[in-house]
């Protein structure tokens, strides 16, 4: 009894670092053992005599019972102390587990999760915030300084103004926190710039599923939001219909009123939303057919042939007369330039004057009486023309004819392989107008045309000041079109204001329909690389606003030729930056298809000629005969010009 009496004292007296669980279950496994012997000895000694009882220490004391108290209470101190290790034990496992299934996510071959931005607009302020919090605040592997970091790069415009004067510390993680939280985690503004995104909901032109559904998911959007914020959504029935109604089209509004039919009470919400759910399904369904019905845009179109008579007069597009062109006055003394400028202006067949269709369509089987070609015999040129069969139409209808010329462009098609691929020589300029303004633009160099042109469009934007300049653009096989104006322009690299080249450029509407195939083996060729390209992007399919001809092509050119295979490209130096031109894959005699070359001359017209004729200087007759003779011719000639 004395042994389990000191047996408390004694295992206090270990101190904490000793008792160990082993040592303690030990302890109370011989506690235990103990104080079973005692029970055992106290029932032999409760079998005594009854004087003994009553004269008896060990009775009268109740030393069993003064030893059960002291078995109680060292017992349940030791079971206490076990029930704490084990406690320990299960949350350092608990730990270990968790640390290893965070180690196994880690290394997991999940998506990459990319960090949500805010640029500080409330409508997006609680997106941002619930996947902050979720994916950074939440990380409990991540220090202050980390999250800290990781807020800084999220946060732009106004909202990272909010926090440019807090340093990437520990402690302003916090702060920096709090400050966003009460600048923009505001009730009140939130609640309403979600009502302004249900007042302004976009209206539908058209009964597309697309449109229907952006209706319907912006609609939704500020529903829920509003309704986490705590707003009675659901008791905004009637507006909501009325709000969303007003913006469906209009076969969209009557299929809602005929599906509503007979019902005098007002709908609710839900049922409008249904009924657009299964509007967007059922346009989704039928885009598929209707896809696949149309007809490809490369196939060959069918021609066909409607007949009707009627008694209308004949109504001359020019004097509005009542007769045909051909036998217009008005017409008949014009000149052939500007009778033909007049047909391209009202897209008129230049064979049979229809407006019907143009001259490659045209079914009438006469030509022109003169050159047996196929245009009216009032427009014939005396430059051997085909008009409105260019590429280039003209841009007004007026023309100075003491500067009337012709400019040779040619387009040619010839049989090329399939996979052959033709680079022609591009660059990327700056084009000045006189008012020191500017615009970037595609240019293609072509040292075989003898002039340089620009697009229209390329014009207007500049707001050139245009130059009557009459000429007619000659290509391949004598097709012909005739320039009203040109313009002086300036030209410098795209990247830099000099050097500058200065010329006049003819306008026209277009100039080519220049567009290479991409090759995916470009960046291969290895006698290219560390060049600075004049054309970034020579395989581009932007258009061509600009051609420089020979008269600045030769300025262009400096020392430098960077030469590859013979399936490959050659660069050439310019100021401009390198150019590139040539082949760029092998070639084959399989298939054809059109290749586009470019070569240009200036000729003289007749009328030119003549003008310079009379315009020989009087200085040239010296003796006095060629002087009798230059007097008596005009004394006695009457010269009509």
């Amino acid at each position: 009894m004395s042994a389990i009496s000191r047996a408390l004292p004694n295992f206090k007296k270990l101190g904490q670092a000793k008792m160990t669980p082993a040592v303690t279950r030990q302890r109370l496994n011989t506690l235990k053992e103990t104080f079973t012997k005692c029970q055992e000895l106290d029932v032999q000694l409760l079998a005594a005599d009854e004087k003994v009882k009553a004269t008896h220490a060990y009775f009268t004391q109740n030393y069993f019972l003064t030893c059960e108290d002291c078995y109680n209470e060292a017992a349940d101190f030791m079971a206490e102390l076990l029930d704490s290790h084990e406690s320990r034990e299960l949350s350092s496992a608990a730990h270990e587990v968790s640390g290893i299934n965070n180690s196994f996510r880690a290394t997991s071959h999940l998506p990459r999760i990319n960090l949500p931005t805010f640029d500080g607009s409330f409508e997006k302020w609680e997106s941002f915030r619930d996947k902050f919090k979720s994916m950074i605040c939440d990380d409990h592997n991540l220090t202050n300084v980390d999250r800290m970091h990781y807020l800084c790069s999220c946060v732009k415009g106004s909202a990272s103004n909010a926090l440019d004067h807090l340093a990437v510390t520990n402690n302003n993680f916090t702060i920096a926190w709090n400050i966003l939280v009460s600048r923009y985690d505001n009730k009140r503004r939130l609640i309403t710039v979600h009502l302004q995104s249900l007042v302004n909901l976009p209206s539908i032109a058209s009964e597309t599923s697309n449109d229907l559904r952006s209706l319907r998911d912006q609609t939704n959007k500020a529903l829920q939001a509003l309704s986490n914020l705590g707003c009675a959504t659901e008791h905004w029935d009637d507006l909501l219909v009325f709000l969303v109604s007003q913006k469906l089209d209009k076969s969209t509004r009557k299929a809602w009123e005929l599906k509503l039919g007979d019902t005098v009470e007002y709908p609710r919400y839900s049922e409008l939303d249904r009924f657009l759910e299964a509007r967007i399904r059922a346009f989704d369904a039928i885009a598929p057919a209707i896809s696949k019905d149309k007809s490809p845009t490369t196939s060959k179109g069918k021609t066909i042939a409607s007949h009707a008579a009627s008694n209308a007069p004949f109504l001359c597009p020019l004097c509005k007369a009542n007769h045909l062109l051909y036998q217009c006055s008005t017409f008949l003394k014009q000149t052939p330039i500007q009778r033909f400028d007049f047909i391209k202006t009202q897209k008129r067949c230049s064979n049979c004057f229809s407006v019907k269709h143009s001259v490659k369509d045209c079914t009438n089987s006469r030509s022109c009486k003169q050159c047996n070609k196929r245009h009216h015999t009032l427009l014939h040129f005396d430059i051997p023309a085909q008009p409105l069969a260019t590429e280039q139409p003209s841009t007004s209808t007026t023309a100075n004819l003491e500067s009337l010329s012709a400019v040779a462009s040619h387009l040619i098609t010839k049989t090329v392989a399939p996979n052959s691929h033709i680079l022609l020589a591009t660059a990327r300029v700056r084009v000045y107008s006189s008012h020191t303004c500017f615009v970037n633009a595609r240019a293609l160099l072509d040292q075989g045309s003898a002039a340089t042109f620009i697009t229209e469009s390329l014009a207007q934007r500049l707001r050139l000041k245009k130059i009557n300049r009459s000429a007619f653009i000659t290509g391949i096989s004598e097709m012909q079109s005739v320039v009203r104006y040109a313009a002086q322009i300036t030209i410098t690299p795209a990247d830099r204001d000099g050097p500058a080249y200065s010329t006049i450029a003819l306008i026209l509407r277009s100039l080519t329909k220049y567009v290479p195939n991409q090759i995916q083996t470009a960046r291969n060729w290895s006698h290219l690389k560390g060049l600075k390209f004049a054309d970034d992007d020579p395989m581009s399919s932007d258009p061509i606003d600009l051609i420089i001809g020979a008269d600045l092509f030769g300025l262009l050119i400096i020392n430098g030729v960077r030469k590859g295979a013979p399936n490959e490209p050659t660069a050439q130096n310019t100021t401009l930056g390198w150019i590139l031109s040539g082949p760029t894959a092998s070639f084959s005699a399989n298939h054809s298809t059109i290749e586009f070359a470019h070569h240009g001359v200036v000729l003289e017209t007749l009328e030119r000629d003549l003008c310079r004729f009379w315009e020989v200087p009087r200085q040239i007759l010296r003796n006095p005969e060629e002087h009798q003779c230059d007097e008596h011719f005009r004394n006695h000639t009457l010269t009509y010009v």
